[in-house]
């Protein structure tokens, strides 16, 4: 893995949650008769962004819709994720929270992470046991993807609280934050909120 450090940041909007997202106590119950301490969910299809993939992804959603529950725990078996049409031939790179390095998820683009194709969200629950000895489960990870509808670039918000969707035309969100996020959806640059580690 690849990461290019050689950057300075400089945003003054940055905002880190004093408290993470918390899982639902369903959620805390299952991973404790499973013995788990932690979870990982990945998208296993992706968010895509060409008409053919998209016609591809409406395509796979039916497939799976209409196979039945064991069918559909066989098919997933074999893989984290299902991979699209010709995906070896785009730039594959993690996204990462700047401030935490907790991982987004995995993106594929064309040239420049503007030419996005498609990205794979990823989020994990770790339990934590508080002082009065109650487990509870932590968010880490991608929270939410935004798809601008101005530009078509993708934002994220962390589960650490930092935040890239685009808010423009919504009259709730200041002003400020609308015009950093302009700036913090670029990858790699002063004001990103957001990094790329290249892995192909």
């Amino acid at each position: 893995m690849v990461v290019d450090s050689n950057f300075m940041y400089n945003n003054s909007m940055d905002i880190l949650r004093e408290q993470r997202p918390r899982a639902s106590q369903e959620t805390v119950e299952l991973m404790q008769l499973r013995g788990l301490t932690s979870q990982k969910t990945v998208a296993f299809l992706p968010i895509v962004n060409t008409e053919k993939l998209k016609g591809w992804a409406l395509d796979m959603q039916m497939k799976l819709s209409l196979m039945t529950e064991r069918q559909r725990y066989v098919f997933r078996a074999n893989s984290e994720t299902l991979l699209f049409p010709d995906h070896q031939k785009y730039t594959k790179a993690i996204v990462q929270d700047r401030l935490t390095d907790e991982i987004m998820g995995t993106l594929y683009y064309d040239k420049t992470p503007d030419k996005w194709v498609a990205f794979y969200y990823q989020s994990e629950c770790k339990l934590k046991e508080l002082e009065d000895k109650t487990i509870i489960g932590e968010w880490f990870g991608c929270q939410a993807v935004n798809i601008s509808p101005i530009d078509g670039k993708l934002g994220f918000e962390s589960s650490s609280g930092q935040d890239s969707r685009d808010f423009r035309g919504n009259f709730q969100v200041a002003k400020d934050l609308q015009e950093e996020n302009i700036k913090a959806r670029e990858f790699d640059k002063q004001y990103s909120k957001f990094k790329l580690a290249i892995i192909k």
